[in-house]
């Protein structure tokens, strides 16, 4: 197999029972079972199984991401942050510590600020605004697809002082 740049990628919804199409679809589409949660990949002929975060995949400085301490939000996939009510100095780190990702995963970050800001995210220690650069706008929630990448860490920062709402998990 060559080197190859996937520029996009199809998402599908199905039931397990589902038979899935294998003619007309494009290579590297994704397919989750709504009623099992599993996830598949296709590999241009095939479904294969994607593989499944685990709780293990994000080490989360400080926080307690145990079956025995789960943090209030319960979704598909491991929890990375979770923070309610944050209050934040403008150009300030929202999480109280980096958290490192020791395996690539795909995370949905969801956010809402009280102030109207640019958020951005920084990983290793370099920071690039998310939302093309514009401002959140005020009491909005907002919803951005992160790669998380092998050994990197991140955090997140707003622009002006505010309390914020941010829920980050793998999926």
């Amino acid at each position: 197999m060559a080197f190859e740049l996937i520029t996009s990628t199809e998402r599908y919804l199905c039931l397990s029972t589902d038979a899935k199409p294998t003619s007309g679809i494009k290579k590297s589409a994704l397919a989750k079972e709504t009623d099992t949660g599993l996830e598949f990949m296709f590999n241009g002929t095939t479904w294969d199984p994607y593989r499944q975060p685990t709780k293990t995949d994000i080490q989360v400085a400080g926080a307690d991401v145990s079956d025995a301490n789960p943090l209030p939000m319960k979704l598909t996939g491991s929890l990375a942050n979770n923070q309610t009510n944050k209050v934040t100095l403008a150009n300030a780190d929202i999480l109280a510590e980096n958290y490192t990702s020791t395996k690539y995963s795909k995370s949905v970050l969801q956010v809402m600020t009280n102030t109207a800001g640019v958020l951005s995210l920084v990983i290793d220690g370099v920071s690039g605004a998310l939302n093309s650069g514009s401002a959140l706008t005020a009491n909005a929630w907002y919803e951005f697809d992160i790669s998380l990448l092998s050994g990197s860490t991140y955090n997140l920062k707003l622009s002006v002082n505010a309390t914020v709402q941010v829920k980050w998990q793998v999926v």
